[in-house]
Formats: C-alpha cells, sequence, structure tokens
C-alpha cells in the first residue's frame, strides 16, 4: 500500500482528474444555458436601459423595437469651444435598424466558436453585456460632416515680417494655429453614443496643427531687422567712398520664407542696379605709359596706370552678406589690369637714348 511507485503514479493523476471535472462542469454548465435559454435571450443581456436575459425571442424585439422607436426624437448635441452645435437624427441622416439589433441581442454567445460563446455567456452572468443599438447613415452623414469642418477646420499660417519702408520699420504678423476635426475620433466616439442609446453632448474632437514659422520667429526677426538698419553703409574702393543709404536699404529690403526660417535679404535686381552704377566711377581700362621723342625732343610723355574691374557677383554678395551685420563698412573687391608698358621700362629706353646722344 506503501509502494512508492503507486504514490507517483496517483499524483500524476491528480491534474488530469481536476481538468475532467472542470470540463465536465463546464459542458454541462455550456449545454445547460443552450437547452434552458433555447429560445430566449442569454442571462445578462442587456439593450440600451433594458435588460433582456432571459426573455423569449419575440418579447425582446418587442422591447428592443419599442425602445428605438422612443429615440427617433432624440439630437446629438456637439461641443466647440462655447459653441454648441445641435442636430437631430434625422438631420445626421441616421435611423436604427430593429431587426439587425434584435438579431444581435439572440444571436449573443450562439456563434460558431464554443469558446468565444463560453467566454460571452461567462461575462454576461457576472457583469452583464450591454448589446449596442445598430443603425445606419445615409448620404446626409457625409454632408453634415462636411458643414462641420467648414466651420472648424482652419489651416495653419506662418507668422510673418511685414516690412513699412517708409517708417523704416519692420513688425512681426503674428501665426495662426491650424485646427482640424479628427473624424476617426469623432465616427468612434458618435459610434459609440449612438450604440449605447446615450445621448449627452459631444466635444468634437479637435486637433491642432502648429505653423512651420512662429510668432516668436518673427519677432525676433522684425527686432533684429529694426536695431541693424539705421544706419548708411559705407562702400570703400581704394580713396573712394560710396554710401548705400537707410532709405535704399529699407526700400530695397524683403524677408522670404525659406523651410523653417526667414531669410532677410535685398531684392537682387535694385542690388544689381547699384553694383553697375559703381561699376562707371570704379572700372577704368589699363593705360600703357607713353614716352614720344621727335627732332630730339620729347613730344608726348604719358605714365602707365593700372585697369580696374569691380568683382560684380562678389560685390552683390558682399552687400548681402553684410545687412544685418554690425560691420557697416565693405572694402569693394576689384581685378587689376597690368600695364604692357611701364614707366620703368619708359626709364630704361631714356636712359639708353640719353647714352645714345652723348656717345654720338
Amino acid at each position: 500500500m506503501n509502494d512508492p511507485l503507486i504514490k507517483n503514479r496517483r499524483k500524476r493523476y491528480v491534474p488530469v482528474l481536476i481538468f475532467g471535472i472542470i470540463f465536465s462542469i463546464t459542458l454541462v454548465f455550456y449545454t445547460a444555458l443552450d437547452v434552458v435559454y433555447a429560445d430566449r435571450i442569454m442571462p445578462g443581456i442587456k439593450f440600451g436601459s433594458e435588460v433582456l436575459g432571459g426573455m423569449d425571442w419575440p418579447t425582446a424585439g418587442s422591447v428592443i423595437s419599442d425602445l428605438l422607436d422612443e429615440q427617433t426624437e432624440q439630437e446629438l448635441i456637439f461641443i466647440n469651444n462655447d459653441t454648441s452645435i445641435i442636430y437631430s437624427l434625422s438631420d445626421l441622416g441616421i435611423s436604427f435598424d430593429h431587426y439587425a439589433s434584435s438579431e444581435a441581442a439572440k444571436q449573443f454567445a450562439r456563434g460558431h466558436n464554443p469558446f468565444t460563446n463560453l467566454f460571452q455567456r461567462i461575462r454576461g452572468l457576472l457583469g452583464g453585456v450591454s448589446i449596442r443599438a445598430r443603425y445606419h447613415k445615409s448620404d446626409v452623414w457625409d454632408q453634415v460632416l462636411l458643414e462641420l469642418e467648414s466651420q472648424i477646420n482652419v489651416e495653419p499660417l506662418s507668422a510673418q515680417v511685414m516690412i513699412e519702408p517708409d517708417k523704416f520699420k519692420a513688425e512681426a504678423v503674428s501665426a495662426v494655429v491650424g485646427h482640424k476635426l479628427d473624424r476617426e475620433l469623432f465616427d468612434k466616439i458618435v459610434k459609440s453614443r449612438l450604440g449605447e442609446l446615450k445621448f449627452d453632448s459631444i466635444n468634437l474632437p479637435i486637433a491642432s496643427y502648429s505653423p512651420i514659422l512662429d510668432t516668436k520667429l518673427a519677432q525676433i526677426t522684425a527686432q533684429k531687422i529694426n536695431q541693424q538698419l539705421d544706419s548708411n553703409y559705407l562702400l570703400k574702393f581704394k580713396d573712394q567712398s560710396f554710401e548705400l543709404t537707410v532709405h535704399d536699404l529699407w526700400d530695397w529690403l524683403e524677408v522670404v520664407e525659406d523651410k523653417n526660417m526667414f531669410i532677410v535679404r535685398l531684392r537682387e535686381a535694385e542690388v544689381t542696379n547699384y553694383v553697375k552704377d559703381l561699376e562707371q566711377s570704379i572700372n577704368q581700362p589699363m593705360q600703357n605709359a607713353i614716352f614720344q621723342i621727335k627732332d630730339d625732343r620729347v613730344t608726348k610723355f604719358l605714365p602707365h596706370q593700372l585697369g580696374a574691374l569691380l568683382r560684380t557677383k562678389e560685390t552683390i554678395e558682399l552687400i548681402q552678406a553684410a545687412l544685418l551685420d554690425s560691420i557697416k563698412e565693405i572694402e569693394l573687391p576689384a581685378n587689376y589690369l597690368e600695364p604692357k608698358i611701364t614707366l620703368e621700362q619708359i626709364q630704361k629706353l631714356i636712359d639708353d637714348w640719353a647714352a645714345s646722344s652723348t656717345s654720338g
């Protein structure tokens, strides 16, 4: 009787025995519900405010139909900030489906999967299960959504920097945060409320979208412009000086958006014209030295002169780069052209000429 082998065998059979008992009880429970509630609603089932569990199918169908008929005059109230938007169910194109709602209650926990059925039946017995009302939406629903979106949806607008050249002033224009009705979440909320036959107010789910360029960035940009463009710019070339006046700077100024930043610059056409005018004063041709002798007399003498060509593109870039810089002076870049005949070469010719004259 105390054989260890026998004891080990008994221990191995205990889990099998427990599983068999649980399975048998579950099978009896499952089958009993099928028999007792063969033509009745499963226990623990509710529809709206009505408890349907245990009702025969015709009675339950009648209760569901009466309850849905009572909802035809109901309204859905949508809240947007402090504004209420009220629609009746007919205004929304919504109509309840009596037959589909009744069938959902009848067929609950009677599907093809016995494990799912068992789980649903236990849920009904333990805590109760609410069957959602079934309904249809007509094309009117889509029209209502479009109406709501037209009242709610706002495209985000980036902040701007406005230039007032007459006042020598830059000013920031505030950004506008975008708003958009979250259709997916809105549909889920409405579906839940209609399914549960609850008609309390619904706060519209609205998503916010920040603009690319915010107000703070525009304010910083405007402030920097106002601080820096307060005096003339001085352009230098050798011993020449040229002024780029505050009036011109403000008159040519523009602020453009580039991805997530503001670009402050002068209009290219205006700067180009200004630089071309500078060329008239800076550009000069190369001059060779001239030494002419006639009848043993010097009849013409001109020293050599370097030629100069303003580097236009680089000048424009320097002016643009210095626009909001604290340095107000710009050294103008130029290319220099060397003469082929210089004073040194002329001097050598003079010395040679003088030597030949003396020896002669």
